[in-house]
């Protein structure tokens, strides 16, 4: 029986690579193949900048409390799902189901938090003479990526999507191509929650997906955690 394709998101839709390439996702405890993700590259990579950029002035100008909401029912629906995603996380990393489970509290409250510094990303102002103010504001980046590790799946993606929405940022995530099914279940809740292109969830191999994103001009922000050597061997 042929493995399931499980599509990423962009632009708000769930597609496969433009390549049509995929990659094998292997349950190591049984060594067996378990699915199948896109294998993203360079082409896809320029899409999801394109519709991350050309959201980005909507997303920034939405009321900050309705950018909290959205992160709070995204929260509410990992809770939600949580024996599922952890679940996933444990046949797709080879962790023990406990250390996942504890994984979806440590995410929502994460997540959680970040939407209540809503209203705390302020600006000041300085003394200044008679008739002259001096102030700053603090204004997002734009487009931001974040490219995350495979120990900890579902807990990196969802906190690590976080504080860069609530700043009013569009984020192009990249799982680990070790652990991507945790990620690209959310993504129904982010196709949901979020307008299109504001998340969106790019599976593939570091040195092709993810080299795209790291070189993108179009990406002025980037974040990322590296497995370890002996993982990315394997």
């Amino acid at each position: 029986m042929e493995a399931t394709l499980t599509p990423a998101l962009v632009d708000g839709e769930r597609v496969a690579a433009l390549s049509g390439a995929t990659l094998d996702v292997i349950n190591p405890a049984t060594n067996t193949v378990i699915g199948r993700i896109p294998r993203c590259d360079e082409r896809d990579v320029d899409v999801a900048v394109a519709a991350a950029k050309r959201v980005a002035p909507g997303w920034r100008s939405t009321e900050p409390p309705m950018r909290a909401a959205a992160l709070l029912a995204f929260a509410d629906a990992i809770e939600a799902r949580g024996e599922e995603l952890a679940r996933l996380d444990s046949l797709d990393n080879g962790s023990p189901l406990h250390e996942m489970r504890n994984d979806i509290g440590l995410a929502t409250s994460q997540i959680r938090y970040m939407a209540g510094l809503a209203l705390e990303i302020r600006g000041a102002t300085m003394p200044e003479t008679a008739g002259r103010l001096h102030y700053t504001t603090r204004e997002p980046f734009g487009v931001a990526a974040r490219i995350i590790a495979f120990n900890h799946p579902l807990m990196f993606a969802g906190t690590k999507i976080a504080a860069p929405l609530i700043a009013g940022n569009s984020v192009i995530l990249k799982p680990s191509e070790f652990t991507s099914l945790s990620a690209l279940a959310m993504a129904d809740d982010l196709q949901r929650l979020f307008p299109p292109g504001v998340v969106q969830v790019l599976t593939g191999l570091g040195g092709e997906v993810g080299d795209a994103l790291v070189r993108h001009p179009g990406i002025p922000r980037i974040a990322s955690t590296w497995p370890s050597r002996a993982r990315s061997a394997a």
